[in-house]
């Protein structure tokens, strides 16, 4: 964690990052999102926001311990692909 996560919430819990093979780093460059009314979008490997640090008002409990909040790292992606953040838009998986 940097040291501003840490100076700000020293009790934040940290999960393992998954790691994605080149199968499926593959399907999910290639995946578009669609809207509420079936519209796709126009960018390819949309990685939905549940990455990064959570923070809890009432906290939460992991593993029989309180935390302040949870962090969720990015993935371990295959070689050949990279996580990318596009602005105002979040991350994106695509092949290199």
């Amino acid at each position: 964690m940097s040291n501003l996560t840490t100076k700000l919430a020293p009790n934040i819990f940290r999960h393992e990052p998954e790691v994605w093979d080149a199968k499926k780093c593959l399907k999910i460059s290639k995946r578009k999102c669609t809207d509420a009314y079936g519209t796709k979008d126009h960018l390819a490997g949309f990685l939905h926001d549940s990455y990064g640090v959570k923070m809890y008002n009432g906290g939460c409990v992991r593993d029989g311990e309180w935390y302040e909040g949870e962090n969720y790292p990015t993935p371990t992606v295959a070689k050949g692909f990279e996580i990318i953040y596009v602005r105002s838009w979040f991350f994106r998986l695509i092949k290199k």
